[in-house]
């Protein structure tokens, strides 16, 4: 008996062929020989729609995306329908993961499936759906098709979708239940709304920590310093980095971050209120270090660190000033040090010429009795020896390799112009020609 006669018939949805290269490998290892392909919801809808019940198909596979509407949207619109609101489909997802959180946020679909599955995942699911669709009752069926024909009317197909509050609801739902994984990619999909994203970093950073990964555990607690800073949620703010210090104690302290790039940006104002801020968890010494560097660092030192003076005494009263006067000291501290190296670097520089001059000095007679020697034809070795360490072979070779044209086109030749030149001469020395 041909088994394949027994298999259901199967209406495949996709937004192109690429997305379907899995499915229909997985349905042809089940004996699935023929099924059809579509990648148009709306049409697919229709086409269903003007169907008798006795060839509609026994399971829609639908992909997460089609080419006009997204999948749950499809199954969504077939359940405003009478006759198709039953009809047994099959939501294929990413992952394991957006599994959960559909499930989590409700679906439109008869079932859900995640990628990556087995062969035998689809086969099971399958055929449990096609079972449910021979236990369909008379009773569901009527001619009342009004809302379905209504939205197949609509300009732009219906949409369901996810809204970054629907995933950070779903992000903690999975918390609470110890489902890390799903956490984590709720949490992910949450940071795309601003508003929320300090706080899916701060669910990222418990996911994180339960899994036993301390470096992103640290990292997403750090973002999440970082967005109530932005916020302007300081106390929140200040609690999650007092958590982060317990944890690593020489994490970067955002406080003093954001002031300092304040500072360097003009905005002497915002860089005290940053200080001010987190001035409770930050070493005034730290304060006083980096602001003053950056004072100094500055085109105009002086000017900036006096309007830094003033925005601090400005904001934080009597305790700025106390830290104003305390950064102005270290400024000046460093300045002098500056200057000091610079007066440093500076004689040394004077010291390393005037060696240089001595030495020029002590080995101008060296040079000229090398130069009279040469002149007098002095035997060859010892011209040889006075020749050694101060003869410039260059100067004195020059006038010989442009007298020989052969020599010349030798040189051009090999590149070693200067050497052909260097042994005619000393072949010359050796003869007493010279």
């Amino acid at each position: 008996m041909d088994t394949r006669l027994d298999m259901p018939v199967i209406l495949l949805l996709a937004a192109d062929e690429q997305f379907a290269v899995l499915e229909k490998r997985a349905l042809r290892d089940m004996g699935v020989a023929h099924f059809t392909f579509m990648t148009s919801g709306l049409t697919v809808a229709r086409s269903l729609a003007a169907s008798p019940p006795e060839v509609l198909p026994d399971v829609v596979i639908c992909a997460q995306k089609l080419s006009d509407m997204d999948g749950d949207s499809f199954c969504a619109l077939l359940r405003l329908h009478p006759r198709l609101k039953n009809l047994p489909t099959l939501l294929v997802l990413s992952s394991d993961s957006e599994v959960e959180h559909c499930k989590t946020l409700g679906f439109n679909a008869s079932a859900l499936l995640g990628r990556p599955y087995s062969t035998e995942d689809l086969r099971r699911l399958i055929f449990s759906l096609v079972a449910a669709k021979a236990g369909w009752s008379a009773a569901t069926l009527s001619d009342d098709d009004g809302e379905f024909d209504k939205a197949l009317a609509e300009t732009a197909p219906p949409r369901q979708e996810r809204q970054p509050g629907d995933y950070y609801r779903v992000g903690r739902q999975s918390l609470e239940e110890g489902r890390w994984n799903d956490a984590i990619g709720a949490f992910r999909q949450a940071r795309r709304d601003e508003r929320l994203k300090a706080g899916a970093e701060l669910g990222l950073a418990a996911a994180w920590k339960n899994k036993g990964d301390a470096a992103r555990y640290g990292h997403s607690l750090a973002i999440a310093v970082d967005e109530f800073i932005r916020a302007g949620q300081w106390e929140r703010a200040r609690a999650v980095y007092a958590r982060l210090q317990r944890e690593n104690p020489s994490a970067k302290n955002p406080f003093l971050a954001r002031a300092l790039q304040a500072l360097r940006q003009d905005r002497h104002e915002e860089a005290a209120k940053y200080l001010t801020e987190g001035f409770e968890l930050t070493p005034e010494a730290h304060i006083r270090d980096k602001t003053a560097q950056i004072c100094l660092a500055a085109e105009a030192p002086e000017d900036m660190l006096r309007k830094l003076e003033l925005a601090l005494a400005a904001v934080m009263g009597e305790r700025g000033e106390r830290l104003a006067a305390s950064v102005n000291k270290e400024f000046q501290k460093l300045r002098h040090q500056q200057e000091d190296w610079r007066r440093a670097a500076e004689a040394e520089r004077r010291r390393k010429v005037s060696l240089l001059l001595e030495r020029e000095r002590e080995d101008a007679p060296d040079k000229e009795e090398v130069q009279n020697t040469a002149r007098c034809g002095a035997p060859p070795d010892t011209q040889r020896e006075a020749n050694t360490p101060a003869l410039n072979w260059r100067a004195v070779t020059k006038p010989l390799a442009q007298a020989d044209p052969a020599d010349k086109a030798v040189a051009d030749f090999t590149g070693n112009g200067d050497l052909i030149s260097i042994i005619k001469y000393t072949w010359k020395l050796a003869r007493g020609h010279l």
